[in-house]
């Protein structure tokens, strides 16, 4: 069943985010480690009251009249769109060059080189000085952090 079709089905009124895992090994090493570099997790539901008005209209009106959508399905994946709270690493403070400096936190090894243009959610988040929502990652998702053992 293609995207669309599912969509007007109906079959995406329960929407949820989820960020998919992606396995990180770290080379040079006898024995390669895998870092935990993604969680799954759900999406909290988001009103058209709490979110900016403009863009939710323009992207409902893309989706409805480029798409060739209902308006309320359009609408519908509007929210997801605006929902989507996910940071890049190049938006963190703590990438330097290509390595992450608080891989060791995350569990993989030292001088681990994450995937740049992944969208995620990082308990150690720290946001670039020149940024207007300085909330770092354990801020922004509270039940993001697990135990590693």
């Amino acid at each position: 069943m293609t995207l669309a079709a599912l969509i007007r089905k109906g079959g995406l009124a329960k929407a949820a985010t989820a960020i998919r895992a992606i396995p990180a090994t770290q080379h040079g090493k006898a024995a390669a480690t895998v870092a935990r570099i993604a969680t799954v997790a759900i999406a909290k539901p988001t009103s058209p009251a709490t979110i900016d008005r403009e863009a939710f209209e323009e992207r409902a009106a893309v989706r409805e009249f480029d798409g060739g959508l209902s308006r309320a399905d359009a609408e519908r994946l509007a929210l997801v769109d605006l929902a989507d709270d996910r940071i890049h690493c190049t938006d963190c403070a703590h990438l330097r060059g290509r390595v992450c400096t608080q891989a060791a936190m995350l569990g993989a090894s030292q001088g681990y080189m994450p995937v740049l243009n992944i969208a995620r959610r990082c308990e150690c988040f720290k946001p670039l000085a020149a940024e207007s929502d300085q909330r770092t990652g354990d801020q922004r998702w509270p039940g993001l952090a697990v135990t590693i053992h």
